[in-house]
Order: C-alpha cells, then sequence, then structure tokens
C-alpha cells in the first residue's frame, strides 16, 4: 500500500483546509479522505485527483514533491539504492 496520507494531510495543513472542506469542493466523502490520510486505504487516481485538485495541487506536484521528500529521508528505501541481503538459511 502507498504511504503518502501524511503527505496529503501535510498538504491539506499547508492550504488551512478541514477535511470537510476538502470533501466538499473533491466530492470525495470525509471519512474516506481520513482513512486516506491515515493510510488506511489507498485512492485511486481519480480520486487522489479530485483531492488534490480541491487543493489548488497537481498528481504531478504531489508527486515531485513527495518524490524529493523522500530522497531526503535516509529511512525510506529508494528502488535499485539497498545492496540485497542474503537470508541465512537454518
Amino acid at each position: 500500500m502507498s504511504r503518502f496520507g501524511a503527505q496529503l494531510k501535510q498538504l491539506r495543513a499547508r492550504r488551512n483546509v478541514c477535511v470537510r472542506e476538502v470533501a466538499i469542493r473533491s466530492g470525495v466523502s470525509h471519512s474516506t479522505i481520513s482513512l486516506i490520510e491515515r493510510d488506511r486505504v489507498s485512492p485511486s487516481v481519480d480520486t487522489l485527483a479530485a483531492i488534490l485538485n480541491a487543493l489548488d495541487s497537481t498528481l504531478a506536484d504531489f508527486f515531485s514533491e513527495l518524490q524529493s521528500t523522500s530522497a531526503s529521508c535516509p529511512s525510506i528505501a529508494q528502488p535499485n539504492s539497498a545492496t540485497p541481503r542474503k537470508i541465512p538459511t537454518a
């Protein structure tokens, strides 16, 4: 499951918009937005686009920011950045 709920919540906070306002603007229920922000469910591309549109953002901007944030965070593994380890057998 994707882990971008925190990023979405941060964007909403920066825009100073409550979950219910995003729900009204996007047509996505407030409970679904809350579940997405808590990484309980993964939204479809259309749902995410509607939420981002309600926050005056785009998919491209969101994922660009998400990628730059994860690149600066060493605890998030980047694709092909880690050397595979052998798992010991008993």
